[in-house]
């Protein structure tokens, strides 16, 4: 059996999407055939001024090992080292943080506030590959930290890696409206050239979408590259069997709220569809947030009828998958600015099983996403969206919200479907090396 070594920032229990992925490889590679282990970091949660964080650990603090059903983890302690506490410092200074950020950006160092990681990191990795073998590393990115250590563990120890992008390092740039200023283009171009210097010795690179993946190879060269987009769970989903409300007409969104995201679409849409209802009637439509307790929904209570509008800061993973089932319409919207990215939540909206209404289209990967999977609307025609919304409605009050999903098409997005794919790909390229 090969051996994967996975090296990521992200990971339980950390609840984030990025976390939720770097847990689906190490937990589903064994399946197709990989001995796998995790380096992450040790987070331990404490109480700092009546507030909670992660604690950071004493100088001392020995590597833990965990075993997690079908794969090992190392954790890491959190040390802030002296070369940590300068670079706060610096980059604290409002005069000196963009020069700082430049010279860290150009020594290859771009997310400077974890350079305690790459110290505590690579002072274990060093230690532990002197005893330990592994066919292959996959190095989750961001931050920037475990590609750097990835390749440079291939220049010392010669074992090859791959990256597991998930995101480009700015998404900004696949947008043809975005205006950049001088910084932005500094750093991007030093960030091309570092980027191009390590996928120079990886054996290939995975992203979530394709306009990423075209952007990746069109800014550093490097061609070897693949589409593994986000995925669900499917145990989790397969075990909650919460109901559809029968109280509310719940449309629900969960996530982040990006400053790009056009809500007005939805806007117009939502009054089209409240509009035609009575007075009864509309007050049984809810429509919901859960995202950051630090977003500005200041647009949201602006445009949407106080009576109908419930916002919620994030909640537990469990509780999600409740929130999504109990609902009639889960709503989330293309980016129309950068078309082909799709929001990790739509894959948890597609294990639901409930109706899913994009607004507006981006008439690209999310559109034919939905298309294929028969798994709701995606327009950017209020009309066809208020439309869509009155007829989900009448059956919600009949009894019955039809949903015409297709399931086989659906499953291919489960998170072990989706590593079984990165695995054959490993071992591909394990073979051809």
């Amino acid at each position: 059996m090969k051996k994967i070594l996975i090296i990521s920032h992200s990971f339980p229990p950390l609840n984030l999407i990025s976390s939720r992925r770097a847990e689906a490889f190490a937990h589903y590679f064994p399946t197709y055939g990989f001995s796998t282990a995790v380096v992450t970091e040790l987070r331990e949660k404490e109480i700092i001024d009546g507030r909670e964080d992660w604690k950071w650990h004493s100088p001392g603090t020995a590597v833990k090992k965990e075993e997690a059903g079908t794969y090992s983890v190392y954790l890491v302690p959190r040390l802030k080292t002296v070369k940590q506490r300068i670079i706060n410092l610096l980059l604290s200074v409002p005069v000196l943080k963009v020069p700082v950020r430049m010279l860290l950006v150009g020594r290859g160092h771009p997310h400077g506030y974890y350079y305690y990681c790459y110290e505590g990191f690579k002072s274990f990795l060093w230690r532990h590959l002197e005893d330990n073998k592994y066919d292959c590393i996959l190095a989750s990115y961001k931050p920037d930290y475990p590609v750097r250590l990835a390749y440079e563990i291939k220049k010392r120890f010669g074992i090859p890696f791959i990256i597991d992008y998930r995101d480009h390092w700015d998404n900004r740039l696949i947008n043809i409206q975005q205006e950049f200023t001088w910084k932005d283009n500094f750093i991007n171009f030093f960030a091309k050239r570092t980027h191009s210097r390590w996928l120079k010795e990886a054996l290939f690179f995975e992203i979530v979408n394709n306009p990423l993946k075209e952007l990746l190879t069109s800014h550093t060269g490097f061609k070897n590259g693949y589409v593994i987009p986000n995925g669900f769970e499917k145990s989790i989903f397969d075990h909650d069997t919460t109901p559809v409300s029968d109280q509310f007409f719940y449309i629900t969104y969960t996530g982040n709220i990006y400053p790009v995201n056009d809500f007005s679409f939805f806007y117009k849409a939502i009054g089209i569809f409240l509009a035609s209802l009575d007075i009864d009637d509309a007050a049984k439509v809810k429509i919901r947030f859960f995202t950051s307790p630090e977003a500005n929904l200041a647009e949201q209570k602006k445009n949407i009828p106080s009576e109908n509008l419930a916002i919620n800061g994030w909640i537990a993973k469990q509780d999600v998958v409740k929130r999504l089932k109990e609902s009639s319409i889960l709503l989330t919207l293309g980016f129309i600015n950068q078309p082909g990215t799709i929001p990790g939540k739509v894959f948890e909206y597609l294990a639901s099983g409930r109706n899913i209404l994009v607004i507006p289209s981006d008439k690209r990967d999310l559109d034919e996403l939905i298309k294929k999977t028969q798994a709701g609307l995606a327009t950017s025609d209020e009309n066809e969206a208020a439309a869509f919304l009155v007829k989900k409605f009448r059956e919600w009050l009949s009894g019955r919200v039809a949903y015409e999903g297709n399931t086989s098409e659906i499953s291919i997005y489960s998170r072990e479907e989706q590593v079984g794919k990165l695995a054959a790909l490993i071992e591909k390229h394990l073979a051809e090396a």
